[in-house]
Protein backbone atom coordinates (compact mmCIF):
# COMPACT_ATOMS: atom_id res chain seq x y z
CA UNK A 1 0.00 0.00 0.00
CA UNK A 2 1.34 3.42 -0.91
CA UNK A 3 1.42 6.25 1.60
CA UNK A 4 -1.45 8.10 -0.11
CA UNK A 5 -3.74 5.07 -0.51
CA UNK A 6 -6.47 4.92 2.11
CA UNK A 7 -8.10 1.50 2.49
CA UNK A 8 -11.87 1.48 1.98
CA UNK A 9 -12.60 -0.56 5.12
CA UNK A 10 -15.75 1.34 6.08
CA UNK A 11 -17.66 1.13 2.80
CA UNK A 12 -21.32 1.83 3.42
CA UNK A 13 -21.02 2.37 7.19
CA UNK A 14 -23.19 5.33 8.28
CA UNK A 15 -21.22 7.51 10.70
CA UNK A 16 -22.35 10.60 12.55
CA UNK A 17 -19.38 12.78 13.48
CA UNK A 18 -20.02 15.50 16.07
CA UNK A 19 -17.14 17.90 16.64
CA UNK A 20 -17.25 21.63 17.31
CA UNK A 21 -13.77 22.42 15.97
CA UNK A 22 -14.31 23.07 12.27
CA UNK A 23 -10.82 22.09 11.07
CA UNK A 24 -10.85 18.84 13.04
CA UNK A 25 -14.38 18.01 11.92
CA UNK A 26 -13.46 18.63 8.29
CA UNK A 27 -10.26 16.53 8.45
CA UNK A 28 -11.96 13.57 10.14
CA UNK A 29 -15.00 13.77 7.85
CA UNK A 30 -12.79 13.82 4.77
CA UNK A 31 -10.69 10.88 5.94
CA UNK A 32 -13.69 8.79 7.01
CA UNK A 33 -15.35 9.47 3.66
CA UNK A 34 -12.22 8.29 1.86
CA UNK A 35 -12.47 4.98 3.74
CA UNK A 36 -15.94 4.51 2.24
CA UNK A 37 -18.03 5.57 5.24
CA UNK A 38 -21.19 7.58 4.68
CA UNK A 39 -20.47 10.52 6.97
CA UNK A 40 -22.83 13.11 8.36
CA UNK A 41 -21.14 15.83 10.38
CA UNK A 42 -22.53 18.18 13.02
CA UNK A 43 -21.09 20.97 15.13
CA UNK A 44 -23.64 21.01 17.96
CA UNK A 45 -25.87 18.61 19.87
CA UNK A 46 -29.08 20.05 18.33
CA UNK A 47 -27.64 19.58 14.81
CA UNK A 48 -26.64 16.01 15.68
CA UNK A 49 -30.09 15.20 17.05
CA UNK A 50 -31.69 16.50 13.88
CA UNK A 51 -29.39 14.29 11.78
CA UNK A 52 -30.14 11.27 13.97
CA UNK A 53 -33.85 11.74 13.35
CA UNK A 54 -33.58 11.60 9.55
CA UNK A 55 -31.51 8.53 8.89
CA UNK A 56 -29.72 5.53 10.25
CA UNK A 57 -26.40 5.82 12.06
CA UNK A 58 -24.26 2.79 12.84
CA UNK A 59 -21.45 4.66 14.59
CA UNK A 60 -21.56 7.89 16.57
CA UNK A 61 -18.21 9.66 16.96
CA UNK A 62 -18.57 12.61 19.28
CA UNK A 63 -16.62 15.07 21.32
CA UNK A 64 -17.70 15.01 24.95
CA UNK A 65 -17.94 18.79 25.34
CA UNK A 66 -20.14 20.40 22.71
CA UNK A 67 -22.23 23.49 22.15
CA UNK A 68 -25.81 22.78 23.16
CA UNK A 69 -25.08 19.78 25.38
CA UNK A 70 -22.55 17.06 25.96
CA UNK A 71 -21.59 13.81 24.33
CA UNK A 72 -22.92 11.56 27.10
CA UNK A 73 -26.38 13.09 26.84
CA UNK A 74 -26.19 12.91 23.04
CA UNK A 75 -25.40 9.20 23.22
CA UNK A 76 -28.33 8.53 25.55
CA UNK A 77 -30.65 10.29 23.12
CA UNK A 78 -29.10 8.52 20.12
CA UNK A 79 -29.59 5.12 21.76
CA UNK A 80 -33.22 6.00 22.50
CA UNK A 81 -33.67 6.29 18.73
CA UNK A 82 -31.35 3.44 17.76
CA UNK A 83 -30.28 1.12 20.60
CA UNK A 84 -27.63 -0.64 18.50
CA UNK A 85 -25.62 2.48 17.66
CA UNK A 86 -21.94 2.12 18.50
CA UNK A 87 -20.21 5.13 20.03
CA UNK A 88 -16.73 6.58 20.35
CA UNK A 89 -16.08 9.44 22.77
CA UNK A 90 -13.35 11.90 21.92
CA UNK A 91 -12.08 14.59 24.26
CA UNK A 92 -9.30 17.10 24.62
CA UNK A 93 -9.43 16.72 28.39
CA UNK A 94 -7.80 13.33 28.80
CA UNK A 95 -7.97 12.18 32.38
CA UNK A 96 -9.27 9.16 34.23
CA UNK A 97 -12.44 10.98 35.31
CA UNK A 98 -13.41 11.83 31.72
CA UNK A 99 -12.64 8.31 30.54
CA UNK A 100 -14.74 6.74 33.30
CA UNK A 101 -17.58 9.20 32.70
CA UNK A 102 -17.63 8.30 29.01
CA UNK A 103 -17.47 4.55 29.55
CA UNK A 104 -20.08 4.64 32.32
CA UNK A 105 -22.21 6.76 30.01
CA UNK A 106 -22.30 3.90 27.53
CA UNK A 107 -19.50 4.69 25.09
CA UNK A 108 -17.85 1.70 23.45
CA UNK A 109 -14.49 3.42 23.06
CA UNK A 110 -12.66 6.51 24.27
CA UNK A 111 -9.95 8.50 22.47
CA UNK A 112 -7.97 11.53 23.62
CA UNK A 113 -7.17 14.39 21.26
CA UNK A 114 -5.26 14.81 19.14
CA UNK A 115 -6.65 11.79 17.30
CA UNK A 116 -4.96 10.55 14.17
CA UNK A 117 -7.72 9.73 11.65
CA UNK A 118 -6.14 6.30 11.06
CA UNK A 119 -6.56 5.52 14.76
CA UNK A 120 -10.19 6.62 14.56
CA UNK A 121 -10.78 4.33 11.58
CA UNK A 122 -9.09 1.49 13.46
CA UNK A 123 -11.45 1.98 16.43
CA UNK A 124 -14.51 2.05 14.19
CA UNK A 125 -13.33 -1.02 12.31
CA UNK A 126 -12.79 -2.90 15.57
CA UNK A 127 -16.23 -1.92 16.88
CA UNK A 128 -18.12 -3.02 13.80
CA UNK A 129 -16.09 -6.20 13.52
CA UNK A 130 -14.52 -5.68 10.11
Amino acid sequence: MTADRIPTVLTGVPVLLVEDDEATRYAWQRYLSQTGATVKAAETVPEALQMLSVGPVRVLVTDLMLPGGDGVDLLARARALSPAVLAIAITGFDDEGQRLRALRGGFDAYLAKPVDPRVLVGEITALIGR
